[in-house]
């Protein structure tokens, strides 16, 4: 059974809406001091625990950080006792994020991530998780609600839990909204003709090898993202870690162009939830009027802000305005902030 929450027009004039797959992040920080008797795996004597908005959750949670306001729809669970899920829903209030949920049988999804507080290095993860399907007819009222709040920017956050399918994606696009996707190489065929795609480097080669097969050399980086705009006729942004980000487009020419954005040298802690804060980062640029390359760039340095912090995190505006304090040379962007 599935029941929704997608009643009446939102509250504030939002130009923003993600809809994904929501999950709560939580988070069990300790020490490791020995190594158990019973096998070989360390003990992590537990000393504190925080939970955090992860998933599509974590994007708009970035999004509001950042001076935005923003929608947020996805699946939260309606078992009996699911106190997950009022945590979950407690998070969302706190952070002044307008919620629709769409509360089905599964349970609300968690991440245990464990910590250890001197290294700063996840031990290891437990997830509690089921994933099916919605019925057409919940999808239908997700539509009629984006549509009826006249969103510029849907972020989809795809995280293969079941959310979205071809019926949802083939009504999204019909829409007048700038759609970008943060996706799963298995579901990019339902991308296909969306504003921007946006996956890291590792499943930018998978997408790729999905249909290039061998006919062009899958080492060539320069042709793989040409051959990408090629085929899933969208922008690109391929993110590739310590090397920065790329940007593969189509001009009103008709012929694709490139930049690259290359990254400074960091120190990083923890990469939970880069992804989710540059995309973030990116639909906040362009809403405040960034070009997509400056939009790249106000991206990035959010991204290298995030990886300095431990656990699912935010960047605001004043972190970034602070680190352009320490540049030689200041970013374009920041004359739009």
């Amino acid at each position: 059974m599935v029941e929704s929450n997608l009643k009446g027009d939102i509250k504030n004039n939002i130009e923003i809406c993600v809809i994904g797959d929501l999950m709560l992040d939580k988070f069990i920080y300790g020490s490791v001091e020995r190594i158990s008797p019973e096998a070989p795996v360390p003990i992590l004597r537990a000393i504190k625990e925080e939970y955090k908005l992860g998933g599509a959750a974590n994007v708009a949670n970035n999004i509001r950080s950042l001076g935005e306001n923003v929608a947020l729809i996805g699946i939260l669970g309606n078992r009996d006792h699911d106190y997950h899920r009022e945590i979950f829903k407690r998070l969302v209030e706190q952070k002044d994020i307008e919620f629709k949920p769409i509360f089905d049988s599964r349970p609300t999804i968690v991440k245990n991530r464990f910590i250890d507080e001197a290294s700063k290095n996840q031990t290891y993860r437990v997830d509690y998780e089921e994933t099916h399907h919605l019925e057409n007819g919940s999808l239908d009222e997700i539509i009629d609600y984006v549509k009826d709040n006249n969103f510029k920017y849907i972020i989809v956050s795809d995280y293969n839990k079941g959310l979205i399918n071809s019926y949802f994606m083939d009504n999204l696009k019909k829409l007048d909204a700038k759609i970008l996707v943060d996706p799963k190489p298995e579901n990019i065929g339902l991308y296909k003709g969306v504003y921007l795609i946006k996956p890291n480097l590792k499943e930018a080669r998978e997408i790729y090898r999905n249909f290039a097969l061998n006919s062009i050399k899958t080492n060539d980086f320069e042709e793989m993202g040409r051959s990408l705009v090629k085929e899933y006729d969208a922008n690109f942004i391929i993110t590739r870690g310590e090397k920065g980000s790329s940007l593969f487009y189509k001009a009103d020419d008709g012929n694709i162009y490139t930049y690259h954005k290359p990254q400074e040298t960091i120190e990083v802690f923890d990469v939970t939830g880069a992804g989710d804060t540059y995309i973030a980062a990116l639909t906040s640029g362009l809403n405040k009027g960034f070009d997509l390359r400056l939009a790249m760039d106000f991206a990035g340095d959010a991204s290298k802000l995030v990886v300095q912090k431990v656990g699912t995190a935010v960047v605001t505006l004043k972190e970034i305005k602070d680190f352009n304090n320490h540049l030689d040379n200041k970013r374009e962007y920041l004359k739009y902030l």
